[in-house]
């Protein structure tokens, strides 16, 4: 187990320089076939049909109650097409993927265990991804880096590097580790699969630049419109400040009424309080109110951030 220095000279390094974090378990299906593009396009939220090869499109696939199965980066490729997603999500994925193929010529190949999968982030990236920008191309069957859509620690946008070739693994001098990710991750206020999950729907989670509400049906999107037009969003992900750090899941009390959950926390590493990620009623987002989180049998004092 790390301990606080050498964690916290990993988040400057991350928020001051550059750094790598291997994320293992990342979901990759690679899908072939003449019709990937056409079941993509229907059963996901954004417009996908007309994506070229070399080019990388951020879709959503949503349950049919328009709640969030995964968030995913459509890479588009000559002979095939990659589908990077969350952490541990990829047999659900392809599982509910499979369910829509029905005289498709589509094919599944869970590529999980034959990517290395890399976020990059940091004022400095360029010189990580100078250095592996010779390894990518969209094209080929080899490496892709592609910008997420997040921005990390002081403005500068979080890239992933998909690899499946072991030798374009960039320099070991910039990686870090998944623990002093998660603090940069929940300071920056970008989600993860405790976001992105059958709990909340993509206008709660603000993927809004994500959907294309013209292009037509999509599974879920019935509930979505309606959802936008009716102006009914419930609740809005929102980052949130704690005195002590809360066991993700714990619940949001306001005046003793339950207001909304923590999906993510980690103590703030030499600060004298914790922060997080969670969701909160639209209605109580007001910087002056202070909350109450129940965690453990503790009441935590918790305000937005």
């Amino acid at each position: 187990m790390e301990n606080d220095h050498s964690l916290y000279k990993q988040y400057e390094q991350l928020r001051n320089d550059a750094a790598i974090v291997k994320v293992p378990t990342a979901t990759v299906l690679q899908l072939t076939g003449k019709h990937v593009l056409d079941l993509l396009h229907r059963i996901s939220t954004n417009n996908v049909k007309s994506l070229d090869p070399g080019h990388v499109v951020t879709t959503v696939l949503t349950t049919d109650r328009g709640r969030i199965l995964d968030v995913v980066r459509l890479v588009r490729r000559e002979k095939d097409a990659l589908l990077v997603g969350s952490e541990g999500t990829s047999s659900g994925i392809a599982a509910w993927l499979d369910k829509y193929i029905i005289m498709d010529d589509v094919k599944i190949k869970d590529s999980t265990s034959n990517h290395h999968i890399y976020k990059i982030a940091g004022p400095n990236r360029d010189c990580i991804l100078n250095e592996i920008g010779n390894l990518t191309s969209p094209n080929e069957n080899q490496a892709t880096l592609f910008d997420t859509g997040f921005l990390i620690q002081s403005g500068y946008d979080e890239y992933i590097f998909a690899s499946d070739n072991p030798e374009s693994f960039p320099s070991s001098k910039y990686i870090v580790s998944k623990a002093a990710y998660e603090i940069a991750r929940i300071e920056s206020g970008i989600p993860s699969v405790n976001e992105w999950n059958e709990k909340f729907n993509p206008l709660e989670a603000g993927l809004i630049s994500w959907i294309d509400f013209k292009k037509g049906c999509y599974i879920g999107q019935e509930v979505i419109a309606r959802l936008d037009s009716q102006n009914k969003i419930q609740k809005e992900m929102i980052k949130l400040k704690f005195e002590k750090k809360p066991e993700p899941g714990s619940l949001i009390f306001f005046q003793e009424k339950e207001i909304g959950i923590v999906t993510s926390s980690s103590d703030f590493l030499q600060e004298h309080y914790a922060i997080g990620i969670g969701y909160l009623k639209k209605d109580m987002i007001k910087s002056e109110n202070q909350f109450v989180t129940k965690s453990e049998n503790q009441e935590i004092q918790t305000q937005i951030r």
